[in-house]
């Protein structure tokens, strides 16, 4: 399986346009990866997770062909990865998509479709919903696709299990750590995991989004229970993602160093990952 960070910062993305921190001035004078856009990624270019209004940028940037992409996951409905005015510009006559193409598919909770609802009605709209229920898996394209409950501030927000054959990802943004009845289904399943990609908006700290996010001691929190839970291997390996200017005031360059000593891998935007 193959994973691309697109995007991998958090709503403001780094630099923040308005803000003059340290974080955000480096930022701007060194660019590179320090520069984040809001968090996307695409699975071996057929499924996209989330839909940002970076959206656009990632495709041109990296060279991703959205018009062979026909289907994506979203987490929740927070506007850094859910930007429905986007979904506009798949009507018939905004785009003229190859004869037979089918809609573009978003699979989300019911709160997805009450955001973008105006979108998924009316001939020509070139999208349709596709509901996910949490704990059910579902195939998807050749994969196989679980929502699981996230612990964060909006209605029904969820992270993923995507599996194909014996690889499993879990795609794990803008959550704190777990809410029990995720735990639960990872221990009934006796789910192994090739890849975790957890969230660290906060970065070392001090600011810690509690109840929404996760900093590094959390990171390393969640990762002691996936393991003490027998939901790794030995090559089972882990990336951080979804950073904030506002978390612990450090570079990539900087908290990459910092990362890897507590044996976390740090994504940067148009990080390709296979495993």
């Amino acid at each position: 399986m193959k994973l691309q960070y697109l995007g991998t910062g958090a709503s403001e993305g780094i630099p923040c346009p308005f803000c003059d921190c340290a974080v955000c001035r480096r930022a701007r004078k060194k660019g590179h990866r320090e520069i984040r856009t809001r968090t996307q990624a695409a699975v071996d270019d057929i499924l996209l997770i989330d839909f940002p209004a970076d959206t656009l940028w990632h495709a041109v940037r990296y060279g991703l062909d959205l018009t062979r992409i026909r289907h994506c996951l979203v987490t929740h409905v927070h506007g850094d990865h859910f930007y429905p005015a986007e979904m506009g510009n798949l009507r018939r006559g905004f785009a003229n998509p190859s004869p037979g193409t089918g809609p573009f598919c978003f699979w989300g909770s019911e709160e997805m479709e009450k955001t973008a609802s105006g979108y998924f009605s009316g001939e020509g709209s070139g999208v349709k919903y596709q509901p996910l229920l949490p704990f059910q898996p579902t195939e998807i394209k050749g994969y196989t696709v679980t929502a699981l409950k996230a612990a964060h501030s909006t209605a029904h927000p969820y992270i993923y299990l995507i599996s194909r054959r014996d690889t499993t990802l879990l795609w794990a943004h803008d959550t704190d750590l777990f809410p029990d009845e995720t735990w639960d289904y990872l221990a009934d399943r006796k789910v192994r995991l090739s890849f975790v990609s957890l969230d660290c908006t906060s970065g070392a700290g001090p600011i810690r989004y509690k109840g929404a996010h996760m900093d590094l001691k959390g990171c390393e929190e969640c990762r002691d229970l996936l393991i003490a839970g027998g939901h790794t291997t030995r090559d089972t390996r882990f990336c951080l993602s979804h950073f904030s200017h506002n978390g612990s005031r450090v570079s990539y360059g900087e908290f990459s160093k910092i990362a890897k000593k507590h044996g976390f891998l740090t994504a940067y935007d148009g990080m390709t990952v296979k495993f």
